[in-house]
Order: C-alpha cells, then structure tokens, then sequence
C-alpha cells in the first residue's frame, strides 16, 4: 500500500480492517424484522447523528455529535396536515453581536456555540464492508472513504456503536433500504397537490418515505416542506402544503431530497443522537414562473438575473 494512500486513511479518521479479522466480519446480533427502531429525534433535542446513505451513483458513512442544540436549527412549525410540516427557519438576533464560540439564541442572548465531540471509535456492522472511524481533527467529524457501492443490501440490520468519549457508549441499529424509484422523476411545482408514484418495498417493510422540499434558498423567512409518510408505493402532497409554502416566496434554486429510510434514536442526558439508514432520491424540481439564474445567460431576453436572490426578474 503506498504512503500516500496510508497518510489518506490516518487523514480521514477512517479505516477498514482485513476481511480476514474476526470482528470485521461479525455480523450484528438480532433479528432486522423486529429490531427496535425508536426513529428519529426532535429539532429541539437533536445534538446530532450519523447515516448509512445510498443513492445511484455511491454510498457515504458519516456524522458528528455536538454537546449542545443548535438554536438556528430548530424550526418553527406552521403548518401540518397528515404526515407533512411547513418549517420556518427563525434567524436569531443579538445586539451586541455573538463573540467569537458563541451563538445566538432565539431570546437574543449568547450562549456557547455547540461543538461536535469526540466520541472515540465508531462501528458501522452489518455493511458490504465494515467500517471503523475516528473522529477527525479539526471539527471531530466522521466520515468512511473508499466505500464499496452500494455500502448495504436491503433489508440487512445495521449496528452503529461507539466505544465511549465524551459520552457514554451509544448502540443504535437500521435496516438497508430497497432501491428507490420516483415517478415523476422531474418535478414541476405549482398551485395544486403534487402526486408521486414509486415501487412499494417488497421485502421486511421497515422503511418510510422521507421527503423535504425547499424552494426559497434566499428568503428572510423561508419556508421547507417535510414529509414522513408510510412506505405504500404513492402519496400526494395536498395543495393546502404546496400553496404557502410557493406563497412565501421562491428564489434560487428549488431541491427535493426522498429518502427510504429508517431511523433509530436514542436519549442522553444532554439530548438525543439519532442514525438513519436510507436509499436516497434527489429528484430535479422547477417551479412554475420561477427561472433561477447565477448569471444574465440564464435568463429568457428581456430580464436580468436578480444575483442577490438567483432569479431572473
């Protein structure tokens, strides 16, 4: 193995033992039909977490754990209906600004500003290859290179553990996502419900259908769509969740992320950490009237990119 491919691995915080060691290849214990998922955490809660996340084209294994919430990421609910939230992201304020390692909450004062911790060794069990990771330096991320493709099969339990740190050692388990496909593939968004389509899982069923929606990247106040819905093979996102959501306005460029996942949690003293296992779709969306632009060659003659907004007016 060359010395540079080495100083990658050590670089990287990540490292795959030989097939040959014993508990690189031992399987986690239970039974993926029933294993316990608690699902996922909440906004207020959420210190962090990681995810198993295959799509087309690759795989990634990764996450980080702070020791505090992050108050601009949790949002406001505004509206629900069925399984779908509108969020609204709040943009705290404080005058005199934040020093430098602190935020700003949504009372105006200053509080320390959350840091990922390290939480010493991390396991993924159960993938096409196991992967170990350290916590890399700066910022005590985790993250797997060199990942086979795809990093899981379906319906394969997955066991996440880490071996201590700055908290106690955690366990939490998902099972591998069938392959996603979206019917439309091409969204175009309008006044009026969207309806999909895709191929019900045919095996355990322990998935559901995550689906997130933005489509003002550059609002004051800007709205997200979130859906958690069961895992039946369609689905319409009803008009009274499409409608405020264009309403509140439309900049840059709008994106979708669908995922069949699951999703496991569990509770510290300090908040809560939470893992996902998906097959992820990211679907191409154009809003009805909306052209986004980053420069005057995007726009139809006669209009002008807005640069501070992406939109050509």
């Amino acid at each position: 193995m060359s010395s540079f491919f080495l100083l990658f691995l050590s670089c990287s915080g990540a490292y795959k033992e030989s097939k040959d060691s014993g508990e690189a290849n031992k399987p986690p214990e239970g039974d993926p039909a029933t294993v316990e998922l608690a699902g996922s955490c909440s906004l207020d809660q959420r210190l962090g977490g990681f995810s198993v996340a295959v799509n087309q084209l690759y795989s990634a294994v990764g996450g980080a754990v702070a020791n505090g919430v992050l108050p601009a990421a949790v949002l406001t609910e505004v509206q629900r209906e069925g399984g779908c939230v509108l969020w609204r992201r709040e943009n705290p304020f404080c005058d005199p600004a934040c020093d430098a390692g602190e935020a700003c909450d949504v009372d105006g004062s200053c509080i320390p500003y959350p840091e990922n911790q390290d939480l010493g060794r991390v396991r993924v069990a159960g993938l096409n290859e196991a992967v170990f990771m350290e916590a890399v330096q700066p910022g005590n991320s985790y993250y797997a290179p060199e990942l086979p493709q795809p990093v899981v099969d379906p319906d394969r339990l997955v066991e996440l553990t880490t071996e201590g740190g700055a908290f106690s050692a955690l366990t939490l388990h998902g099972v591998g996502a069938e392959p996603l496909v979206l019917e439309p593939a091409e969204w175009v968004i309008g006044a009026g419900a969207l309806g999909l389509n895709w191929g019900a899982p045919s095996g355990l069923g322990r998935s559901e259908i995550f689906l997130r929606l933005t489509v003002d990247q550059h609002g004051l106040t800007p709205l997200s769509l979130e859906c958690v819905l069961p895992d039946s093979g369609s689905t319409e996102i009803p008009a009274s969740m499409i409608d405020p959501l264009l309403q509140a306005g439309v900049s840059g460029y709008p994106n979708a992320l669908v995922s069949r996942r699951t999703m496991d949690r569990v509770a510290l003293e300090e908040g809560c950490v939470d893992f996902s296992v998906s097959f992820d779709v990211a679907p191409d969306v154009t809003v009805e009237g909306h052209v986004p632009c980053d420069s005057h060659d995007d726009c139809p003659f006669g209009t002008r990119c807005n640069f501070a907004l992406e939109t050509c007016e």
